[in-house]
């Protein structure tokens, strides 16, 4: 689609109904801090917009704790006790094809690290192809860890600053793999700062 927009298409099978869940992945994911449905879209942290091209047969909204919906007037709805990570489902009309799109209200710039692919640089010809495998994995493992022009020695989420010295075990270790280029954008982010 477009920047900031995405589409996914459902299609039902006419015995299979199909149930569609909106929530977090746990921790990593962060909470759904504000889940309202308003007459045809699911608003997800005043931030995230999901809409249907076809009105789901049945939803269910169960807000995190502390908010303050408005209930939706579409099918039956229930709102259990209050907690802490909300999530939402829809039932889906079967035989339909359905799309559903979501938006984001907040455009956050693209990556400013540029490279064409994320895996090891290097040839190795070694009698053990799981050893190339192994080293392909965690160069990619490191590029995903990226955000911006910053490294993070784990998960985004559990390091929201950029750490100096593990950064720096991470460029090296991604030069040392043959993504040189990446290290040199990485590196001249660190000497900007």
């Amino acid at each position: 689609m477009s920047e900031g927009r995405w589409q996914l298409r459902l299609r039902t099978k006419d015995t299979n109904s199909i149930w569609l869940v909106v929530r977090s992945v746990g921790p990593a994911g962060a909470p759904m801090s504000s889940l309202h449905w308003l007459t045809d879209k699911l608003y997800v942290n005043d931030r995230w917009t999901l809409s249907f091209s076809k009105q789901p047969v049945e939803v269910e909204v169960v807000p995190p704790k502390n908010n303050d919906p408005i209930k939706p007037g579409v099918g039956e709805v229930k709102w259990p006790a209050e907690r802490e990570w909300g999530y939402a489902r829809f039932k889906l009309l079967k035989g339909q094809e359905h799309w559903l799109t979501i938006e984001d209200a907040v455009i956050q710039p693209t990556n400013p690290i540029k490279f064409s692919h994320a895996r090891a640089e290097l040839k190795l010809a070694l009698p053990d192809r799981q050893f190339v495998d192994s080293l392909n994995a965690q160069v990619a493992h490191l590029m995903m860890g990226l955000v911006s022009n910053e490294t993070r020695p784990g998960d985004p989420n559990n390091y929201p600053l950029n750490w100096l010295r593990d950064g720096a075990y991470e460029i090296v270790a991604l030069a040392r793999a043959g993504q040189t280029e990446v290290a040199k954008q990485l590196w001249r982010a660190v000497c900007d700062e």
